[in-house]
């Protein structure tokens, strides 16, 4: 019998997370916006890229700071709305897996914050989160905006859907509050 090929992302559950993340067949109304419609696979990309660079000591300081605070964002927000407003999340015909939950939305906060890099101070850690955090909003309004007018495309995240593009800010403007909170995290972390 032949062995499974094994590709090396297996050996990386965070790689392996992205891998699945980046390859899994989206809903017709979220196909043609792509993967990078979701923070969750932006923030993983940022984070595989640190940990790239990281195991050839080339990761900056505030790469690791960014890559931790947008990942602190995708734990909270995700498993505070997957555990208490589930619909939030996901649809009803998308197939959950726990594992690659784990895999995408806490296994690369949880490796960061046991790296336990130092931290920059807070100005400059809330400022390169919010001005990600405003990129990735500026990129999603683009790409499911010219997809919108075909009735079928829609955004990416259940709860952004019949929001106006005020509310939609208001979402992401969130989303970097919560990024930004990290710092007090890997702070305390030092404390202890």
């Amino acid at each position: 019998m032949p062995k499974p090929k094994h590709s090396p992302h297996d050996s990386c559950p965070i790689c392996n997370g992205l891998y699945k993340s980046l390859t899994t067949k989206l809903p017709p109304h979220l196909a043609k916006s792509g993967q990078f419609q979701f923070l969750t696979n932006c923030s993983l990309l940022t984070t595989v890229i640190y940990l790239t660079l990281s195991v050839f000591g080339l990761a900056p300081l505030w790469l690791y700071n960014l890559s931790s605070n947008l990942e602190f964002n995708v734990i909270v927000s995700y498993w505070s709305m997957a555990l208490i407003f589930p619909q939030m999340v996901g649809e009803a015909e998308v197939d959950r897996n726990l594992f690659m939950d784990l895999q995408v939305h806490a296994f690369p906060y949880l490796y960061l914050i046991i790296d336990s890099q130092p931290s920059l101070g807070l100005f400059n850690s809330s400022m390169l989160t919010c001005l990600y955090v405003l990129i990735y909003w500026f990129y999603f309004e683009w790409e499911c905006g010219k997809h919108l007018n075909d009735g079928v495309s829609g955004y990416p995240y259940p709860f952004l859907k019949g929001k106006n593009l005020v509310s939609r800010f208001w979402c992401m403007f969130i989303f970097a509050f919560i990024g930004c909170l990290n710092w007090f995290v890997l702070n305390l972390r030092r404390l202890m």
